[in-house]
């Protein structure tokens, strides 16, 4: 049964208010937009919950456990869960849960990681950003769908217009929690000097402020965390706080994206949507090798992700060879369309919504 003909109700429990958050518009927030689905305020009028990482839930957890008793047996519940805190240790799950019980949640818990798999079993379906996290996940409810991150309304293949004798790196992303990002960054930066004999600099599109506790807490500046550690090399950097606008900006002006990754095992498990992001923007992207970033790459048929900061400094470099560059871009874009286009991408929504009915 095809029930996009169907004025389904749903109750979201988005990332904003606004539902202005990347991982709301690019996701659920741009197939709304696409379909004839009606969000309503509260979960009693709808036929659809839809919740995520970022809702309370210890809330959603009990709410599973009681459908009966709260009167929505008949209700479908979806977990967005495009994250990777599986991975997390159990220390880490633990201080999770203490924090998120005083702050956020209805219901004290003492292991986030437990909360999350009981709500991923307990659920109608399951959407994640990559062919990694859905292997993974289908081992604890099979009805599981990728469903990666949408740009194409944010970023539409534009032309590069960087033509400057400094090379200039791009870096973007929330700031808190990657204090270890912007040290290889100024190392790769670094090195791309050393070995071009040109001046490099890097530009760090994310939040002004850092915190040093669950992006919420012990506030400091992430200007001043980057000048720490910019002020031990010769490249330089420049900083912009994250808006769309000046995304696209230094998006056209910069020479090429990098997202390197150390050991973290949270980090190291996230899906593509970074590169993905770079691709539909049309710039050119050298990554850490992941796997999520391997299988892209290898799909795209291009030499994008590196082992290690020399081997990013070597891809950054061999991109000076303008042919290899527009490469890049050309075999970029033709994976996004032929992997994320929108028809491809509201089939797979519908399919999702189909199968919890």
């Amino acid at each position: 049964m095809q029930l996009n003909s169907k004025r389904l109700k749903v109750f979201w429990c988005a990332h904003s208010e606004n539902r202005n958050h990347p991982a709301d518009r690019r996701r659920f927030g741009w197939f709304i937009k696409r379909s004839n689905i009606i969000e309503v305020k509260t979960i009693e009028e709808s036929d659809i919950v839809y919740f995520s990482i970022a809702s309370d839930l210890s809330l959603i957890k009990w709410q599973l456990e009681n459908r009966i008793l709260i009167g929505a047996e008949e209700k479908k519940f979806i977990f967005d869960f495009c994250d990777s805190l599986l991975s997390m240790s159990n220390i880490q799950s633990f201080l999770r849960a203490i924090l998120y019980s005083f702050t956020k949640y209805k219901y004290s818990i003492f292991s986030l990681k437990r909360t999350i798999l009981a709500c991923l079993r307990l659920c109608d379906g399951i959407v994640v950003s990559s062919y990694e996290q859905e292997q993974i996940i289908k081992k604890i409810n099979h009805n599981v769908h990728v469903l990666p991150d949408s740009f194409t309304d944010e970023f539409n293949f534009k032309n590069n217009q960087h033509n400057s004798h400094e090379i200039n790196l791009l870096w973007e992303g929330l700031s808190s929690g990657n204090k270890d990002c912007f040290e290889h960054c100024a190392k790769i930066a670094q090195l791309v000097s050393n070995k071009s004999k040109r001046p490099v600099k890097v530009t760090f599109i994310t939040d002004l402020d850092y915190y040093l506790v669950s992006n919420k807490y012990f506030k400091t500046s992430t200007d001043k965390i980057l000048n720490k550690i910019f002020s031990r090399f010769s490249v330089s950097y420049s900083l912009k706080k994250w808006t769309l606008e000046n995304l696209n900006y230094a998006i056209a002006r910069s020479f090429v994206a990098i997202i390197p990754i150390g050991n973290n095992k949270i980090m190291r498990s996230k899906p593509e949507n970074k590169m993905i992001l770079f691709m539909t923007a049309g710039i050119p992207v050298i990554s850490s090798d992941t796997l999520a970033y391997n299988r892209v790459a290898n799909l795209a048929e291009l030499n994008c992700t590196a082992k290690d900061n020399d081997q990013f400094s070597n891809l950054i470099c061999d991109l000076l060879d303008e042919d290899l560059s527009k490469t890049h871009i050309r075999k970029g874009k033709e994976f996004v369309l032929a992997t994320r286009s929108e028809e491809v991408l509201l089939k797979k929504w519908w399919n999702l919504i189909n199968s919890i009915f």
